[in-house]
């Protein structure tokens, strides 16, 4: 397949102009001057696709009732609201829920997403049941409920917080999850409750008791110390960050700008129940907020696979194309930085293809229309 005429952004995050060839196994051959081919790039930006690295797709089915909510009556498990209604839904009602939700993330261009699931191994294989209709690379991370089976089924384990679950229970989970060669994954620093009892009960911060394991990835920091940050450092340890869900339920603005050029993040947009999942608006609203560069905050929405332990989609030869026409409408045009164009002004009114392999899905219109 060749896609012509189009501007491409290569590996060294630079605009050139020419044709991208696919070959039949889905794989990116090479940046070509070819002038005819399969689809016509004319007026687009041919871009690698997003991820969105933390999502909890299972609460599309109960979207915005957060307001007025505190955190912890929302999103403590076991009894939050949250988890209360999800145990009302039936199986059914949930899976129609995150294949609302996957269409969703595919409109504003997401090729990749890590999903936490609740609900033990059924809650696992709900959202197994509902991707499998979907071309979009997943790493979905379970939870216990009542036994360890979801790890059978999962990619690894996502953890409400260390403080949640119990210091000798979130200690078995991550060395259990290790130990099958899967992930572990944590929020941290999010719940300031949380964070008050591990200082008032073991004098630690919560990340320090995270760390304490070897967790794959960190989610939120909101409340990460100094000492947190120059931990984590020294660790290297990955972290997700997810700034609007934070300042909706009132939280402070997660270090961002302290991390970004020194350790490697993502970003991810949480609670389907609380903010959209539109990763357009968490780029702008990242850029302005810390006034970032908008090329670094966009490196952010690819970084996310390196995180997951995905394969890269960066255009160059040998890649599996994972990608994105963006059409250049009039919210684009007399933009002088397509950084900042993309970042700041794009949204999924500019998504007009998903390129995955050498399947073509317009998402101008029907999603299951493809070439």
């Amino acid at each position: 397949m060749l896609i012509y005429n189009v501007e491409i952004l290569n590996r060294d995050f630079e605009f050139v102009r020419g044709s991208l060839e696919i070959d039949e196994e889905g794989y990116i051959s090479g940046i070509t001057d070819s002038r005819r081919g399969d689809l016509n790039g004319k007026g687009s930006l041919l871009i690698p696709s997003f991820t969105n690295a933390h999502v909890h797709l299972g609460d599309t089915i109960t979207r915005d009732i957060w307001i007025g909510r505190s955190i912890r009556e929302l999103f403590r498990p076991p009894n939050g609201l949250k988890h209360r209604i999800l145990k009302e839904k039936s199986d059914e009602e949930k899976i129609l829920a995150i294949k609302t939700a996957l269409r969703e993330l595919m409109s504003s261009g997401i090729g990749a997403v890590c999903d936490f699931r609740e609900e033990g191994r059924n809650g696992v294989l709900l959202f197994r049941r509902a991707i499998s209709e979907f071309p979009i690379d997943s790493v979905v991370l379970g939870r216990p409920d009542g036994d360890y089976s979801f790890l059978e089924v999962s990619d690894g384990v996502g953890i409400s917080s260390p403080m949640d679950v119990g210091l000798d229970e979130y200690s078995r989970l991550v060395k259990e999850a290790k130990k099958r060669g899967k992930m572990a994954a944590v929020h941290v620093g999010e719940d300031p409750f949380n964070q008050l009892m591990a200082l008032s009960q073991y004098g630690e911060t919560e990340v320090e008791l995270a760390l304490k394991e070897n967790v794959d990835f960190l989610v939120h920091l909101n409340y990460a110390t100094e000492g947190d940050i120059d931990l984590i450092l020294r660790r290297r340890v990955p972290v997700v960050f997810c700034p609007r869900a934070n300042l909706s339920m009132g939280l402070p603005p997660p270090p961002i700008d302290e991390l970004i050029d020194r350790n490697l993040i993502a970003i991810g947009t949480d609670n389907s129940m609380v903010t959209s999942l539109n990763i357009f608006r968490e780029m702008d609203f990242i850029m302005r907020h810390y006034r970032l560069e908008p090329k670094a905050v966009l490196k952010m929405v690819y970084s996310g696979r390196e995180l997951l332990g995905l394969e890269p989609n960066y255009i160059e030869e040998g890649n599996r194309a994972s990608l994105l026409l963006m059409r250049i409408g009039e919210n684009l045009r007399y933009c002088e930085d397509k950084f900042s164009a993309l970042v700041g002004r794009a949204g999924v009114e500019n998504v007009s293809h998903l390129i995955v392999g050498t399947r073509v899905l317009s998402l101008g219109g029907d999603l299951n229309k493809s070439r």
